[in-house]
């Protein structure tokens, strides 16, 4: 048996079935997303990855789980995020390498705009205000944010402000893996 199929995905259902229990949430709020899951792992299992690959990909897949159903709960606690209203949004678009993490970051540098930080992708359901956040929990996000640099080295070249950890501006693709 080969390295890679010693690890084997796990489902769809036995991934939200761990995400679950690892943060003691269990509505999904919009169960049409489970759809899009299966469909993703599905895919993941035709793709031929190195058994550190795999861990790494369930390990993330399991994250954005944990991050949505915290996200779900928030919104069901405090029916008004339903409520807020994103006036006039500027959308940064381009090829990779075109300029558009330095424009995203110009944009976000005036004080009339507002960029998302990393904590609040990682952690969706943490305060409006990241200075009142439990200090532990951003450490933790800090903390991430280090491992990740340190499995990606080079990604800091291309995204320079990712030394600012759980402040650190983000771009949009990590919002829509919540989706799926």
């Amino acid at each position: 048996m080969s390295e890679v199929a010693s690890v084997p995905w796990i489902d769809a259902a036995t991934l939200l079935d761990f995400a679950q229990e690892k943060c003691g949430l269990r509505d999904v709020e919009d169960p049409s997303f489970l759809a899009r899951l299966e469909f993703f792992v599905e895919c993941l299992n035709a793709r031929d990855f190195s058994r550190e690959a795999r861990l790494d990909v369930i390990d993330q897949i399991s994250d954005n789980l944990v991050a949505r159903l915290h996200l779900a709960e928030s919104r069901m606690r405090d029916p008004e995020i339903e409520a807020e209203r994103i006036e006039g949004p500027l959308m940064v678009t381009g090829l990779p390498r075109s300029g558009t993490t330095l424009l995203h970051s110009l944009i976000a540098e005036d004080p009339a705009n507002r960029g998302p930080r990393l904590a609040e992708i990682l952690d969706p359901a943490l305060p409006r205000d990241l200075a009142s956040a439990d200090p532990a929990r951003m450490r933790e996000l800090d903390a991430r944010n280090d491992r990740f640099l340190e499995a990606i080295p080079r990604m800091i070249q291309a995204h320079p402000y990712l030394d600012m950890g759980g402040q650190s501006l983000m771009e949009c693709e990590s919002l829509l893996a919540l989706d799926f």
